[in-house]
């Protein structure tokens, strides 16, 4: 990858509002080769484009985030029946394993979900970790630029990290104008001839008033998302195998003094945390540097870990053929939202 390539990624996952011209100045891209480059990175699924909704403005606050290992000769079985259901938004496939995210309307369903999945004997075994949305809850949330500017070796982020849900929940249930600009949205990024061109990020020109509005009020967010594993390395560097970590958190402990021992003294820049009371789950992309020379000025990550949280499951997974089968799919919800009033 060259440089003005891992400019142009570093560029994109930022998602500043700031106008084009200042943020391509800053970041000293000329605006031909930016466009250029960032065609390409789409095409090729370096990035995908997502409009991400709070999931209480379809009436479903509830989101569960799974993590199985599914048997060897099942693992067709567990996959079809989890991509069937219209309330996962993203299912990843490996050989030895299978995370996904549903957003449900109550817990109760998620544990109906896992249920049926331990009875059909489709897994080895494996973890659910169900929250109700809140500004806390997801503190980050497939936020990769983080990751992109230690790897890359730019100093500083702009936004992240960026979580989900930090805002009120929309007053009542959708009207008919807001699910059509809903839709809009949605619809923009779901088709597979609008991936390579999905818009100026960060800008709102050009959208009706109604989309501008979701979009001002953070009832629906822009993301860029970062396949790592499809990504060229750079200066012999990689990001291409993914960990997730779940624990109990110890007493006392606190999720946001573990999220900044990660980032600072471990430079480990998670681009998935979800906190429940009793449980947390990390999720992190990481690779080796060319040659495996290690970087000894690191802190040690899983104790630093350990410090916080204990009865620490570690589930990894080769980036290579660890491939989303419902990539981020938010439009799927539009036919399945609930019509009645948001908690």
């Amino acid at each position: 990858m060259t440089e003005q390539e891992a400019r142009v990624i570093g560029l994109l996952l930022e998602d500043s509002p700031a106008g084009e011209r200042d943020r391509l100045r800053r970041w000293g891209l000329p605006r031909s080769t930016y466009h250029h480059i960032r065609r390409r990175a789409y095409a090729q699924g370096w990035l995908d484009h997502r409009y991400i909704p709070d999931p209480r403005l379809f009436g479903l606050p509830w989101m569960s985030f799974l993590l199985v290992q599914p048997f060897a000769d099942r693992r067709g079985s567990l996959t079809e029946a989890l991509t069937r259901d219209s309330r996962a938004v993203h299912v990843a496939v490996g050989p030895n394993l299978v995370f996904t995210i549903h957003w449900d309307d109550s817990e109760a369903a998620a544990v109906r979900r896992f249920a049926l999945i331990e009875k059909e004997g489709w897994v080895a075994g494996g973890v659910q970790l169900t929250t109700e949305l809140s500004a806390q809850s997801v503190p980050v949330y497939f936020d990769y630029e983080g990751m992109w500017a230690h790897l890359t070796g730019r100093p500083g982020t702009l936004g992240y990290p960026r979580g989900l849900g930090g805002g009120p929940a929309a007053p009542g249930p959708m009207t008919s104008h807001q699910r059509w600009a809903v839709r809009y949205l949605l619809d923009r990024v779901a088709s597979p001839s609008t991936r390579t061109d999905p818009g100026t990020p960060g800008g709102l020109f050009g959208l009706p008033f109604s989309v501008r509005r979701l979009l001002e009020l953070g009832w629906i967010s822009r993301r860029s998302i970062l396949s790592p594993s499809l990504v060229p390395p750079y200066q012999g560097r990689t990001a291409n195998r993914t960990y997730f970590v779940v624990g109990t958190p110890r007493s006392g402990a606190r999720p946001e003094q573990l999220f900044q021992e990660l980032v600072g003294p471990c430079q480990v820049f998670p681009f998935l945390f979800i906190v429940r009371k009793d449980r947390w789950l990390i999720g992190a992309a990481g690779g080796a540097r060319e040659g495996g020379a290690a970087d000894n000025h690191r802190q040690p990550v899983l104790p630093t870990i350990a410090g916080a949280c204990e009865g620490i499951q570690i589930f990894e997974a080769d980036g290579s053929s660890f491939r989303p089968q419902v990539n981020h799919r938010y439009d799927r919800l539009l036919a399945d939202a609930s019509s009645g009033p948001n908690p």
